[in-house]
């Protein structure tokens, strides 16, 4: 069963969902086809799975691939590192990765996967800057990486007087 708030089953269905608006302006009857084809990739979730079985077109064998283009997007690789729950990530305007988590650590990647070096969150933004002009990051992916964080709640720590 789905409920409310926003973790990850209800943000992988609403993508589903936007995915299929263009398609549901014209007809409904093709939601549970939609939603079924594009939540292939994440069926190992109990509540993703349970709705696609729910979902399943009658008489349709199981699927072995997606058949369509995939809720919160295709798995490139995976990132190993971060000790909690990953909040969120940014790909840099030269292809680097940056990422941040519950663990109170930004972590910077290569686009393979490679980490370069982290950071605690609990220091100050002239810290944070100094740390992405170590790394040759520019002004404007600092600046990007601010504003989409402070939105969470993901902030450094206050300059210190």
């Amino acid at each position: 069963c789905l409920s409310g708030g926003e973790d990850r089953p209800i943000r992988l269905v609403r993508h589903a969902l936007e995915l299929s608006a263009d398609r549901l302006t014209e007809s409904a009857e093709g939601l549970a086809c939609y939603l079924y084809g594009r939540l292939y990739s994440h069926r190992e979730l109990p509540e993703i799975g349970a709705l696609r079985q729910q979902t399943a077109p009658k008489g349709w064998q199981p699927m072995h691939e997606p058949t369509h283009h995939q809720a919160g997007g295709h798995l490139l690789r995976t990132l190993r590192g971060h000790e909690e729950q990953v909040l969120g990530a940014l790909e840099l305007r030269d292809g680097r990765l940056l990422s941040w988590s519950e663990d109170k650590t930004l972590r910077l990647w290569v686009a393979n996967g490679t980490l370069i070096d982290v950071i605690h969150t609990d220091v100050s933004v002239g810290s944070w800057r100094a740390w992405f002009a170590q790394h040759n990051a520019l002004e404007e992916d600092f600046e990007q990486f601010l504003r989409t964080r402070h939105s969470d709640g993901f902030a450094p720590a206050p300059e210190r007087g």
